[in-house]
Protein backbone atom coordinates (compact mmCIF):
# COMPACT_ATOMS: atom_id res chain seq x y z
CA UNK A 1 0.00 0.00 0.00
CA UNK A 2 1.80 3.18 -1.16
CA UNK A 3 1.23 6.86 -0.49
CA UNK A 4 1.07 8.83 -3.72
CA UNK A 5 3.24 11.88 -4.39
CA UNK A 6 2.15 14.94 -2.45
CA UNK A 7 -0.46 13.02 -0.41
CA UNK A 8 1.63 11.95 2.57
CA UNK A 9 1.48 13.62 5.98
CA UNK A 10 4.87 14.47 7.48
CA UNK A 11 6.82 11.38 8.49
CA UNK A 12 4.41 8.92 6.84
CA UNK A 13 5.63 8.71 3.26
CA UNK A 14 6.34 5.17 2.11
CA UNK A 15 5.06 1.71 1.20
CA UNK A 16 3.62 -0.97 3.50
CA UNK A 17 3.42 -4.61 2.38
CA UNK A 18 2.33 -7.88 3.99
CA UNK A 19 5.03 -10.54 4.35
CA UNK A 20 3.18 -12.87 1.94
CA UNK A 21 3.51 -10.27 -0.84
CA UNK A 22 7.32 -9.95 -0.68
CA UNK A 23 9.53 -12.14 -2.87
CA UNK A 24 8.60 -15.55 -4.24
CA UNK A 25 9.62 -17.91 -1.40
CA UNK A 26 8.64 -18.46 2.21
CA UNK A 27 5.09 -17.26 2.85
CA UNK A 28 4.91 -15.47 -0.52
CA UNK A 29 4.58 -16.91 -4.02
CA UNK A 30 5.68 -16.22 -7.58
CA UNK A 31 2.36 -14.48 -8.38
CA UNK A 32 2.85 -12.06 -5.47
CA UNK A 33 6.57 -11.55 -5.99
CA UNK A 34 6.46 -8.19 -7.81
CA UNK A 35 3.98 -6.46 -5.52
CA UNK A 36 6.63 -4.05 -4.23
CA UNK A 37 7.52 -3.16 -7.84
CA UNK A 38 3.83 -2.41 -8.51
CA UNK A 39 3.52 -0.28 -5.37
CA UNK A 40 6.70 1.67 -6.11
CA UNK A 41 5.12 2.46 -9.48
CA UNK A 42 2.18 4.04 -7.62
CA UNK A 43 4.62 5.77 -5.27
CA UNK A 44 6.26 7.57 -8.18
CA UNK A 45 2.98 8.59 -9.81
CA UNK A 46 1.78 5.68 -11.97
CA UNK A 47 -1.87 4.62 -12.05
CA UNK A 48 -3.16 1.18 -12.89
CA UNK A 49 -3.08 0.70 -16.66
CA UNK A 50 -6.90 0.97 -16.77
CA UNK A 51 -6.97 4.15 -14.67
CA UNK A 52 -7.12 5.34 -11.09
CA UNK A 53 -9.40 2.66 -9.59
CA UNK A 54 -8.71 -0.64 -7.80
CA UNK A 55 -11.32 -2.59 -9.80
CA UNK A 56 -9.88 -4.46 -12.77
CA UNK A 57 -12.14 -5.85 -15.49
CA UNK A 58 -14.99 -3.32 -15.04
CA UNK A 59 -14.58 -0.82 -17.88
CA UNK A 60 -12.01 0.18 -20.47
CA UNK A 61 -9.85 2.99 -19.20
CA UNK A 62 -6.61 4.92 -19.59
CA UNK A 63 -3.70 5.72 -17.29
CA UNK A 64 -2.67 8.95 -19.05
CA UNK A 65 0.44 7.28 -20.46
CA UNK A 66 0.63 7.38 -24.26
CA UNK A 67 2.15 3.97 -24.95
CA UNK A 68 -0.05 1.83 -22.66
CA UNK A 69 -3.18 0.80 -24.58
CA UNK A 70 -6.66 1.28 -23.15
CA UNK A 71 -7.69 -1.77 -21.14
CA UNK A 72 -10.20 -3.05 -18.60
CA UNK A 73 -7.36 -4.67 -16.69
CA UNK A 74 -7.11 -8.35 -15.82
CA UNK A 75 -7.79 -10.38 -12.69
CA UNK A 76 -4.97 -12.39 -11.05
CA UNK A 77 -3.91 -15.30 -13.25
CA UNK A 78 -5.65 -13.96 -16.38
CA UNK A 79 -2.56 -13.69 -18.59
CA UNK A 80 -4.14 -13.60 -22.05
CA UNK A 81 -1.21 -12.05 -23.91
CA UNK A 82 -3.31 -11.54 -27.06
CA UNK A 83 -6.21 -9.70 -25.40
CA UNK A 84 -7.70 -6.94 -27.61
CA UNK A 85 -10.94 -6.29 -25.69
CA UNK A 86 -10.89 -2.51 -25.65
CA UNK A 87 -9.43 -1.68 -29.07
CA UNK A 88 -9.67 -4.41 -31.73
CA UNK A 89 -6.29 -4.89 -33.35
CA UNK A 90 -4.41 -3.38 -30.39
CA UNK A 91 -2.93 -5.92 -27.97
CA UNK A 92 -3.25 -4.79 -24.37
CA UNK A 93 -0.22 -4.59 -22.09
CA UNK A 94 -1.13 -7.52 -19.82
CA UNK A 95 2.46 -7.97 -18.63
CA UNK A 96 2.76 -4.45 -17.25
CA UNK A 97 3.80 -4.08 -13.63
CA UNK A 98 0.73 -1.87 -13.09
CA UNK A 99 -1.64 -4.73 -14.02
CA UNK A 100 -3.31 -7.28 -11.70
CA UNK A 101 -2.69 -10.25 -14.03
CA UNK A 102 0.23 -11.58 -11.94
CA UNK A 103 2.52 -12.13 -14.95
CA UNK A 104 4.40 -8.80 -15.01
CA UNK A 105 7.81 -8.11 -16.49
CA UNK A 106 7.83 -4.52 -17.83
CA UNK A 107 7.21 -0.82 -17.58
CA UNK A 108 6.80 1.12 -20.85
CA UNK A 109 8.96 4.01 -22.04
CA UNK A 110 6.07 6.35 -21.32
CA UNK A 111 5.76 5.07 -17.77
CA UNK A 112 9.49 5.48 -17.30
CA UNK A 113 9.25 9.12 -18.38
CA UNK A 114 6.33 9.72 -16.00
CA UNK A 115 8.29 8.22 -13.09
CA UNK A 116 11.37 10.29 -13.90
CA UNK A 117 9.18 13.40 -13.96
CA UNK A 118 7.87 12.52 -10.49
CA UNK A 119 11.40 11.98 -9.20
CA UNK A 120 12.40 15.44 -10.45
CA UNK A 121 9.32 17.22 -9.15
CA UNK A 122 9.28 19.25 -5.93
CA UNK A 123 5.49 18.82 -5.58
CA UNK A 124 5.53 15.29 -4.17
CA UNK A 125 8.94 15.55 -2.56
CA UNK A 126 10.32 12.58 -4.49
CA UNK A 127 13.28 14.71 -5.54
CA UNK A 128 14.52 14.35 -1.97
CA UNK A 129 15.53 10.80 -2.78
CA UNK A 130 18.50 12.03 -4.79
CA UNK A 131 19.00 15.69 -3.87
CA UNK A 132 22.57 16.52 -2.69
CA UNK A 133 21.24 18.01 0.55
CA UNK A 134 19.36 14.81 1.39
CA UNK A 135 22.31 12.59 0.48
CA UNK A 136 24.46 14.62 2.87
CA UNK A 137 21.81 14.60 5.63
CA UNK A 138 21.36 10.83 5.45
CA UNK A 139 25.08 10.08 5.10
CA UNK A 140 24.66 8.19 1.84
CA UNK A 141 27.48 10.06 0.10
CA UNK A 142 29.88 9.66 3.04
CA UNK A 143 32.53 6.92 2.95
CA UNK A 144 31.50 3.85 4.92
CA UNK A 145 33.19 3.38 8.25
CA UNK A 146 34.98 0.04 8.57
CA UNK A 147 32.90 -2.59 10.35
CA UNK A 148 33.64 -5.70 12.35
CA UNK A 149 32.80 -8.72 10.16
CA UNK A 150 29.72 -10.84 10.67
CA UNK A 151 30.52 -14.55 10.39
CA UNK A 152 28.17 -16.71 8.33
CA UNK A 153 28.54 -19.82 6.18
CA UNK A 154 26.69 -22.40 4.12
CA UNK A 155 26.93 -26.14 3.39
CA UNK A 156 25.11 -28.19 0.77
CA UNK A 157 23.59 -30.82 3.06
CA UNK A 158 23.11 -31.62 6.73
CA UNK A 159 23.29 -35.43 6.62
CA UNK A 160 26.18 -37.67 5.57
CA UNK A 161 27.49 -41.14 6.37
CA UNK A 162 30.52 -42.01 8.47
CA UNK A 163 33.72 -41.28 6.62
CA UNK A 164 32.05 -38.74 4.34
CA UNK A 165 33.18 -35.19 3.66
CA UNK A 166 31.39 -31.85 3.40
CA UNK A 167 32.55 -28.53 1.96
CA UNK A 168 31.79 -25.33 3.87
CA UNK A 169 31.88 -21.86 2.34
CA UNK A 170 32.04 -18.54 4.17
CA UNK A 171 29.19 -16.13 3.46
CA UNK A 172 30.44 -13.58 5.97
CA UNK A 173 29.62 -9.88 5.76
CA UNK A 174 31.61 -6.65 6.20
CA UNK A 175 34.82 -8.14 4.86
CA UNK A 176 37.80 -6.11 3.65
CA UNK A 177 38.91 -6.23 0.03
CA UNK A 178 41.96 -8.21 1.17
CA UNK A 179 43.47 -9.37 4.43
CA UNK A 180 40.54 -11.32 5.92
CA UNK A 181 41.31 -14.45 7.91
CA UNK A 182 39.17 -17.50 8.68
CA UNK A 183 39.26 -20.23 11.30
CA UNK A 184 36.90 -23.22 11.10
CA UNK A 185 36.39 -25.47 14.13
CA UNK A 186 34.50 -28.80 14.09
CA UNK A 187 35.49 -31.00 17.02
CA UNK A 188 35.94 -34.60 15.93
CA UNK A 189 36.27 -33.78 12.22
CA UNK A 190 39.43 -33.12 10.23
CA UNK A 191 40.37 -30.60 7.53
CA UNK A 192 43.55 -29.99 5.58
CA UNK A 193 42.83 -26.24 5.31
CA UNK A 194 40.75 -24.99 8.30
CA UNK A 195 41.92 -21.39 7.70
CA UNK A 196 40.58 -21.03 4.15
CA UNK A 197 37.46 -19.18 3.04
CA UNK A 198 36.17 -22.49 1.65
CA UNK A 199 37.17 -25.71 3.37
CA UNK A 200 36.35 -29.43 3.40
CA UNK A 201 35.98 -31.52 6.57
CA UNK A 202 35.88 -35.30 6.88
CA UNK A 203 33.64 -36.87 9.54
CA UNK A 204 34.89 -40.29 10.72
CA UNK A 205 32.31 -41.06 13.41
CA UNK A 206 28.51 -40.95 13.63
CA UNK A 207 26.97 -38.16 15.70
CA UNK A 208 25.89 -34.52 15.70
CA UNK A 209 28.59 -31.91 15.02
CA UNK A 210 28.64 -28.21 15.89
CA UNK A 211 30.31 -25.99 13.28
CA UNK A 212 32.09 -22.74 14.20
CA UNK A 213 33.54 -20.10 11.88
CA UNK A 214 35.66 -17.22 13.21
CA UNK A 215 36.31 -14.34 10.80
CA UNK A 216 38.74 -11.48 11.31
CA UNK A 217 39.37 -8.28 9.34
CA UNK A 218 41.35 -5.13 10.13
CA UNK A 219 38.56 -3.88 12.41
CA UNK A 220 37.89 -6.92 14.56
CA UNK A 221 36.78 -10.53 14.94
CA UNK A 222 33.40 -12.25 14.96
CA UNK A 223 32.42 -15.91 15.26
CA UNK A 224 29.27 -17.94 14.65
CA UNK A 225 28.45 -21.47 15.83
CA UNK A 226 25.69 -23.60 14.29
CA UNK A 227 24.71 -26.31 16.80
CA UNK A 228 24.26 -29.82 15.35
CA UNK A 229 24.86 -28.40 11.88
CA UNK A 230 26.01 -31.77 10.57
CA UNK A 231 24.43 -35.14 11.37
CA UNK A 232 26.71 -38.08 10.58
CA UNK A 233 25.03 -41.47 10.44
CA UNK A 234 26.49 -44.98 10.38
CA UNK A 235 26.67 -46.81 7.08
CA UNK A 236 24.32 -49.36 8.64
CA UNK A 237 21.56 -48.15 10.95
CA UNK A 238 22.64 -48.21 14.59
CA UNK A 239 19.47 -50.02 15.67
CA UNK A 240 17.63 -52.76 13.81
CA UNK A 241 13.87 -53.04 13.46
CA UNK A 242 11.64 -53.70 15.35
CA UNK A 243 12.05 -50.43 17.25
CA UNK A 244 9.96 -48.57 19.82
CA UNK A 245 11.12 -45.07 20.72
CA UNK A 246 9.32 -43.44 23.65
CA UNK A 247 11.90 -40.68 24.36
CA UNK A 248 12.42 -41.91 27.90
CA UNK A 249 16.18 -42.62 27.69
CA UNK A 250 17.51 -40.39 24.86
CA UNK A 251 18.16 -36.68 24.49
CA UNK A 252 16.66 -34.86 21.50
CA UNK A 253 18.32 -33.20 19.68
CA UNK A 254 21.39 -35.34 20.27
CA UNK A 255 23.22 -38.26 18.75
CA UNK A 256 21.64 -38.88 15.36
CA UNK A 257 18.34 -37.22 16.34
CA UNK A 258 18.04 -33.73 14.93
CA UNK A 259 15.66 -30.80 14.70
CA UNK A 260 15.32 -28.03 12.14
CA UNK A 261 13.70 -24.91 13.56
CA UNK A 262 11.95 -22.62 11.06
CA UNK A 263 11.41 -19.82 13.61
CA UNK A 264 9.96 -19.49 17.09
CA UNK A 265 9.63 -22.72 19.07
CA UNK A 266 11.20 -26.02 18.01
CA UNK A 267 10.37 -29.66 18.77
CA UNK A 268 11.42 -30.37 22.37
CA UNK A 269 11.15 -33.20 24.85
CA UNK A 270 8.53 -32.61 27.52
CA UNK A 271 7.23 -34.33 30.62
CA UNK A 272 3.90 -32.49 30.74
CA UNK A 273 2.24 -35.33 28.78
CA UNK A 274 3.06 -38.73 27.29
CA UNK A 275 1.24 -41.63 25.69
CA UNK A 276 3.22 -44.12 27.81
CA UNK A 277 5.85 -43.33 30.41
CA UNK A 278 6.61 -39.72 31.27
CA UNK A 279 8.20 -38.13 28.18
CA UNK A 280 7.10 -37.17 24.66
CA UNK A 281 8.09 -34.70 21.95
CA UNK A 282 6.12 -31.43 21.86
CA UNK A 283 5.91 -28.49 19.47
CA UNK A 284 4.66 -25.59 21.59
CA UNK A 285 2.36 -23.67 19.24
CA UNK A 286 -0.03 -22.06 21.70
CA UNK A 287 2.44 -19.27 22.47
CA UNK A 288 5.86 -18.34 21.19
CA UNK A 289 5.78 -19.92 17.75
CA UNK A 290 5.97 -18.09 14.44
CA UNK A 291 3.17 -18.44 11.88
CA UNK A 292 3.93 -19.80 8.41
CA UNK A 293 7.03 -21.64 9.60
CA UNK A 294 8.12 -25.28 9.35
CA UNK A 295 9.71 -27.28 12.16
CA UNK A 296 11.26 -30.73 11.61
CA UNK A 297 11.90 -33.62 13.99
CA UNK A 298 14.32 -36.10 12.38
CA UNK A 299 14.88 -39.60 13.78
CA UNK A 300 18.04 -41.60 14.18
CA UNK A 301 19.04 -44.02 11.43
CA UNK A 302 17.65 -47.55 11.65
CA UNK A 303 18.40 -50.77 9.79
CA UNK A 304 15.79 -52.99 8.13
CA UNK A 305 18.30 -55.49 6.72
CA UNK A 306 16.82 -58.97 6.46
CA UNK A 307 13.40 -57.51 7.29
CA UNK A 308 10.23 -57.42 5.20
CA UNK A 309 6.74 -55.95 5.75
CA UNK A 310 8.34 -52.87 7.29
CA UNK A 311 5.72 -50.56 8.80
CA UNK A 312 5.74 -47.33 10.83
CA UNK A 313 3.28 -46.00 13.38
CA UNK A 314 3.35 -43.39 16.12
CA UNK A 315 1.05 -41.85 18.72
CA UNK A 316 -0.18 -38.30 18.18
CA UNK A 317 -1.98 -35.74 20.33
CA UNK A 318 -2.83 -32.48 18.56
CA UNK A 319 -5.31 -29.65 18.87
CA UNK A 320 -6.40 -26.86 16.53
CA UNK A 321 -7.58 -23.35 17.31
CA UNK A 322 -9.71 -23.26 14.13
CA UNK A 323 -11.30 -26.05 12.09
CA UNK A 324 -10.29 -24.20 8.88
CA UNK A 325 -6.63 -23.96 9.88
CA UNK A 326 -4.05 -24.69 7.18
CA UNK A 327 -1.67 -26.39 9.65
CA UNK A 328 -0.27 -29.75 8.55
CA UNK A 329 1.84 -32.59 9.92
CA UNK A 330 3.78 -34.43 7.22
CA UNK A 331 5.77 -37.62 7.66
CA UNK A 332 8.70 -38.31 5.31
CA UNK A 333 10.96 -41.30 4.95
CA UNK A 334 14.49 -41.70 3.60
CA UNK A 335 16.55 -44.73 2.65
CA UNK A 336 19.74 -42.76 1.90
CA UNK A 337 20.51 -41.12 5.25
CA UNK A 338 18.34 -38.06 4.58
CA UNK A 339 19.94 -37.04 1.30
CA UNK A 340 16.43 -37.19 -0.17
CA UNK A 341 13.02 -37.60 1.44
CA UNK A 342 9.76 -39.16 0.26
CA UNK A 343 6.39 -37.97 1.59
CA UNK A 344 4.56 -40.87 3.25
CA UNK A 345 1.64 -39.26 5.13
CA UNK A 346 -0.07 -35.87 5.50
CA UNK A 347 -2.45 -34.91 8.32
CA UNK A 348 -4.51 -31.71 8.08
CA UNK A 349 -7.58 -30.25 9.80
CA UNK A 350 -9.93 -33.12 10.78
CA UNK A 351 -7.23 -35.79 10.37
CA UNK A 352 -4.70 -33.75 12.35
CA UNK A 353 -6.72 -32.94 15.46
CA UNK A 354 -7.17 -35.65 18.09
CA UNK A 355 -9.50 -33.63 20.32
CA UNK A 356 -12.76 -33.56 18.33
CA UNK A 357 -13.17 -29.81 18.87
CA UNK A 358 -11.11 -26.63 18.78
CA UNK A 359 -9.16 -25.77 21.91
CA UNK A 360 -8.32 -22.13 22.66
CA UNK A 361 -6.33 -22.76 25.86
CA UNK A 362 -2.82 -24.16 26.26
CA UNK A 363 -3.37 -27.79 25.14
CA UNK A 364 -2.17 -30.67 27.31
CA UNK A 365 -3.69 -33.97 26.17
CA UNK A 366 -5.62 -36.40 28.34
CA UNK A 367 -4.95 -40.16 27.87
CA UNK A 368 -8.03 -40.36 25.61
CA UNK A 369 -6.66 -37.65 23.30
CA UNK A 370 -3.75 -39.78 22.02
CA UNK A 371 -4.42 -41.52 18.70
CA UNK A 372 -2.21 -43.99 16.87
CA UNK A 373 -1.24 -43.02 13.32
CA UNK A 374 -0.18 -45.60 10.73
CA UNK A 375 2.23 -44.56 7.96
CA UNK A 376 2.27 -46.50 4.69
CA UNK A 377 5.86 -47.26 3.66
CA UNK A 378 5.78 -49.91 0.94
CA UNK A 379 8.35 -52.48 -0.05
CA UNK A 380 11.03 -49.88 -0.83
CA UNK A 381 11.75 -49.70 2.92
CA UNK A 382 12.41 -53.46 3.23
CA UNK A 383 15.96 -54.78 3.62
CA UNK A 384 17.67 -51.38 3.79
CA UNK A 385 20.93 -50.59 5.54
CA UNK A 386 19.65 -47.15 6.56
CA UNK A 387 16.10 -45.92 7.15
CA UNK A 388 15.12 -42.69 8.88
CA UNK A 389 12.03 -40.51 9.22
CA UNK A 390 11.16 -36.82 9.40
CA UNK A 391 8.11 -35.31 11.12
CA UNK A 392 7.51 -31.90 9.54
CA UNK A 393 4.96 -29.52 11.06
CA UNK A 394 3.76 -26.56 8.98
CA UNK A 395 2.46 -24.08 11.54
CA UNK A 396 -0.17 -21.42 10.85
CA UNK A 397 -2.48 -21.18 13.86
CA UNK A 398 -2.55 -24.60 15.53
CA UNK A 399 -2.43 -25.43 19.22
CA UNK A 400 0.24 -27.70 20.71
CA UNK A 401 1.26 -30.96 19.01
CA UNK A 402 2.75 -34.04 20.72
CA UNK A 403 4.40 -37.19 19.30
CA UNK A 404 5.27 -40.31 21.29
CA UNK A 405 6.07 -44.02 20.93
CA UNK A 406 7.36 -44.23 17.37
CA UNK A 407 7.20 -47.88 16.30
CA UNK A 408 9.11 -49.36 13.35
CA UNK A 409 8.08 -52.99 12.84
CA UNK A 410 8.73 -55.75 10.36
CA UNK A 411 9.12 -59.47 9.74
CA UNK A 412 12.62 -60.91 10.14
CA UNK A 413 13.61 -63.18 7.24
Amino acid sequence: MPINPGAAPNGKDGIISLHNYVGSIGTSSLGNSRTITHEIGHWINLAHVWGSTNQAGVACGDDNVGDTPDTKGHSPGNCNLNDQTCTPGVIENVQNYMEYAYCPNMFTEGQKLRMLTALNSTIGGRDNLWSPANLIATGIDAPLAPCVPTAAFCVDTKFICEGGSLTFTSRSLNLDATGNSYLWTINGATSANPTSETTTFTFPTAGAYDVTLEVTNATGTNSFTAPSMVIVTPTVGSTAAPIVEGFESITVPGGEWAGVNGGGNAWQQTTVAAHLGTTSMRLQNFTGNTSFTTDDLITATYSTLNTTNVALNFWLAAALKSSTSADALKVYGSTNNGATWGLRKTLTQATLTTTGSNILTNFTPTPAQWLQQNVALGSSYNNKATVRFKFEFNFVNANNVYIDDINLTGTLD
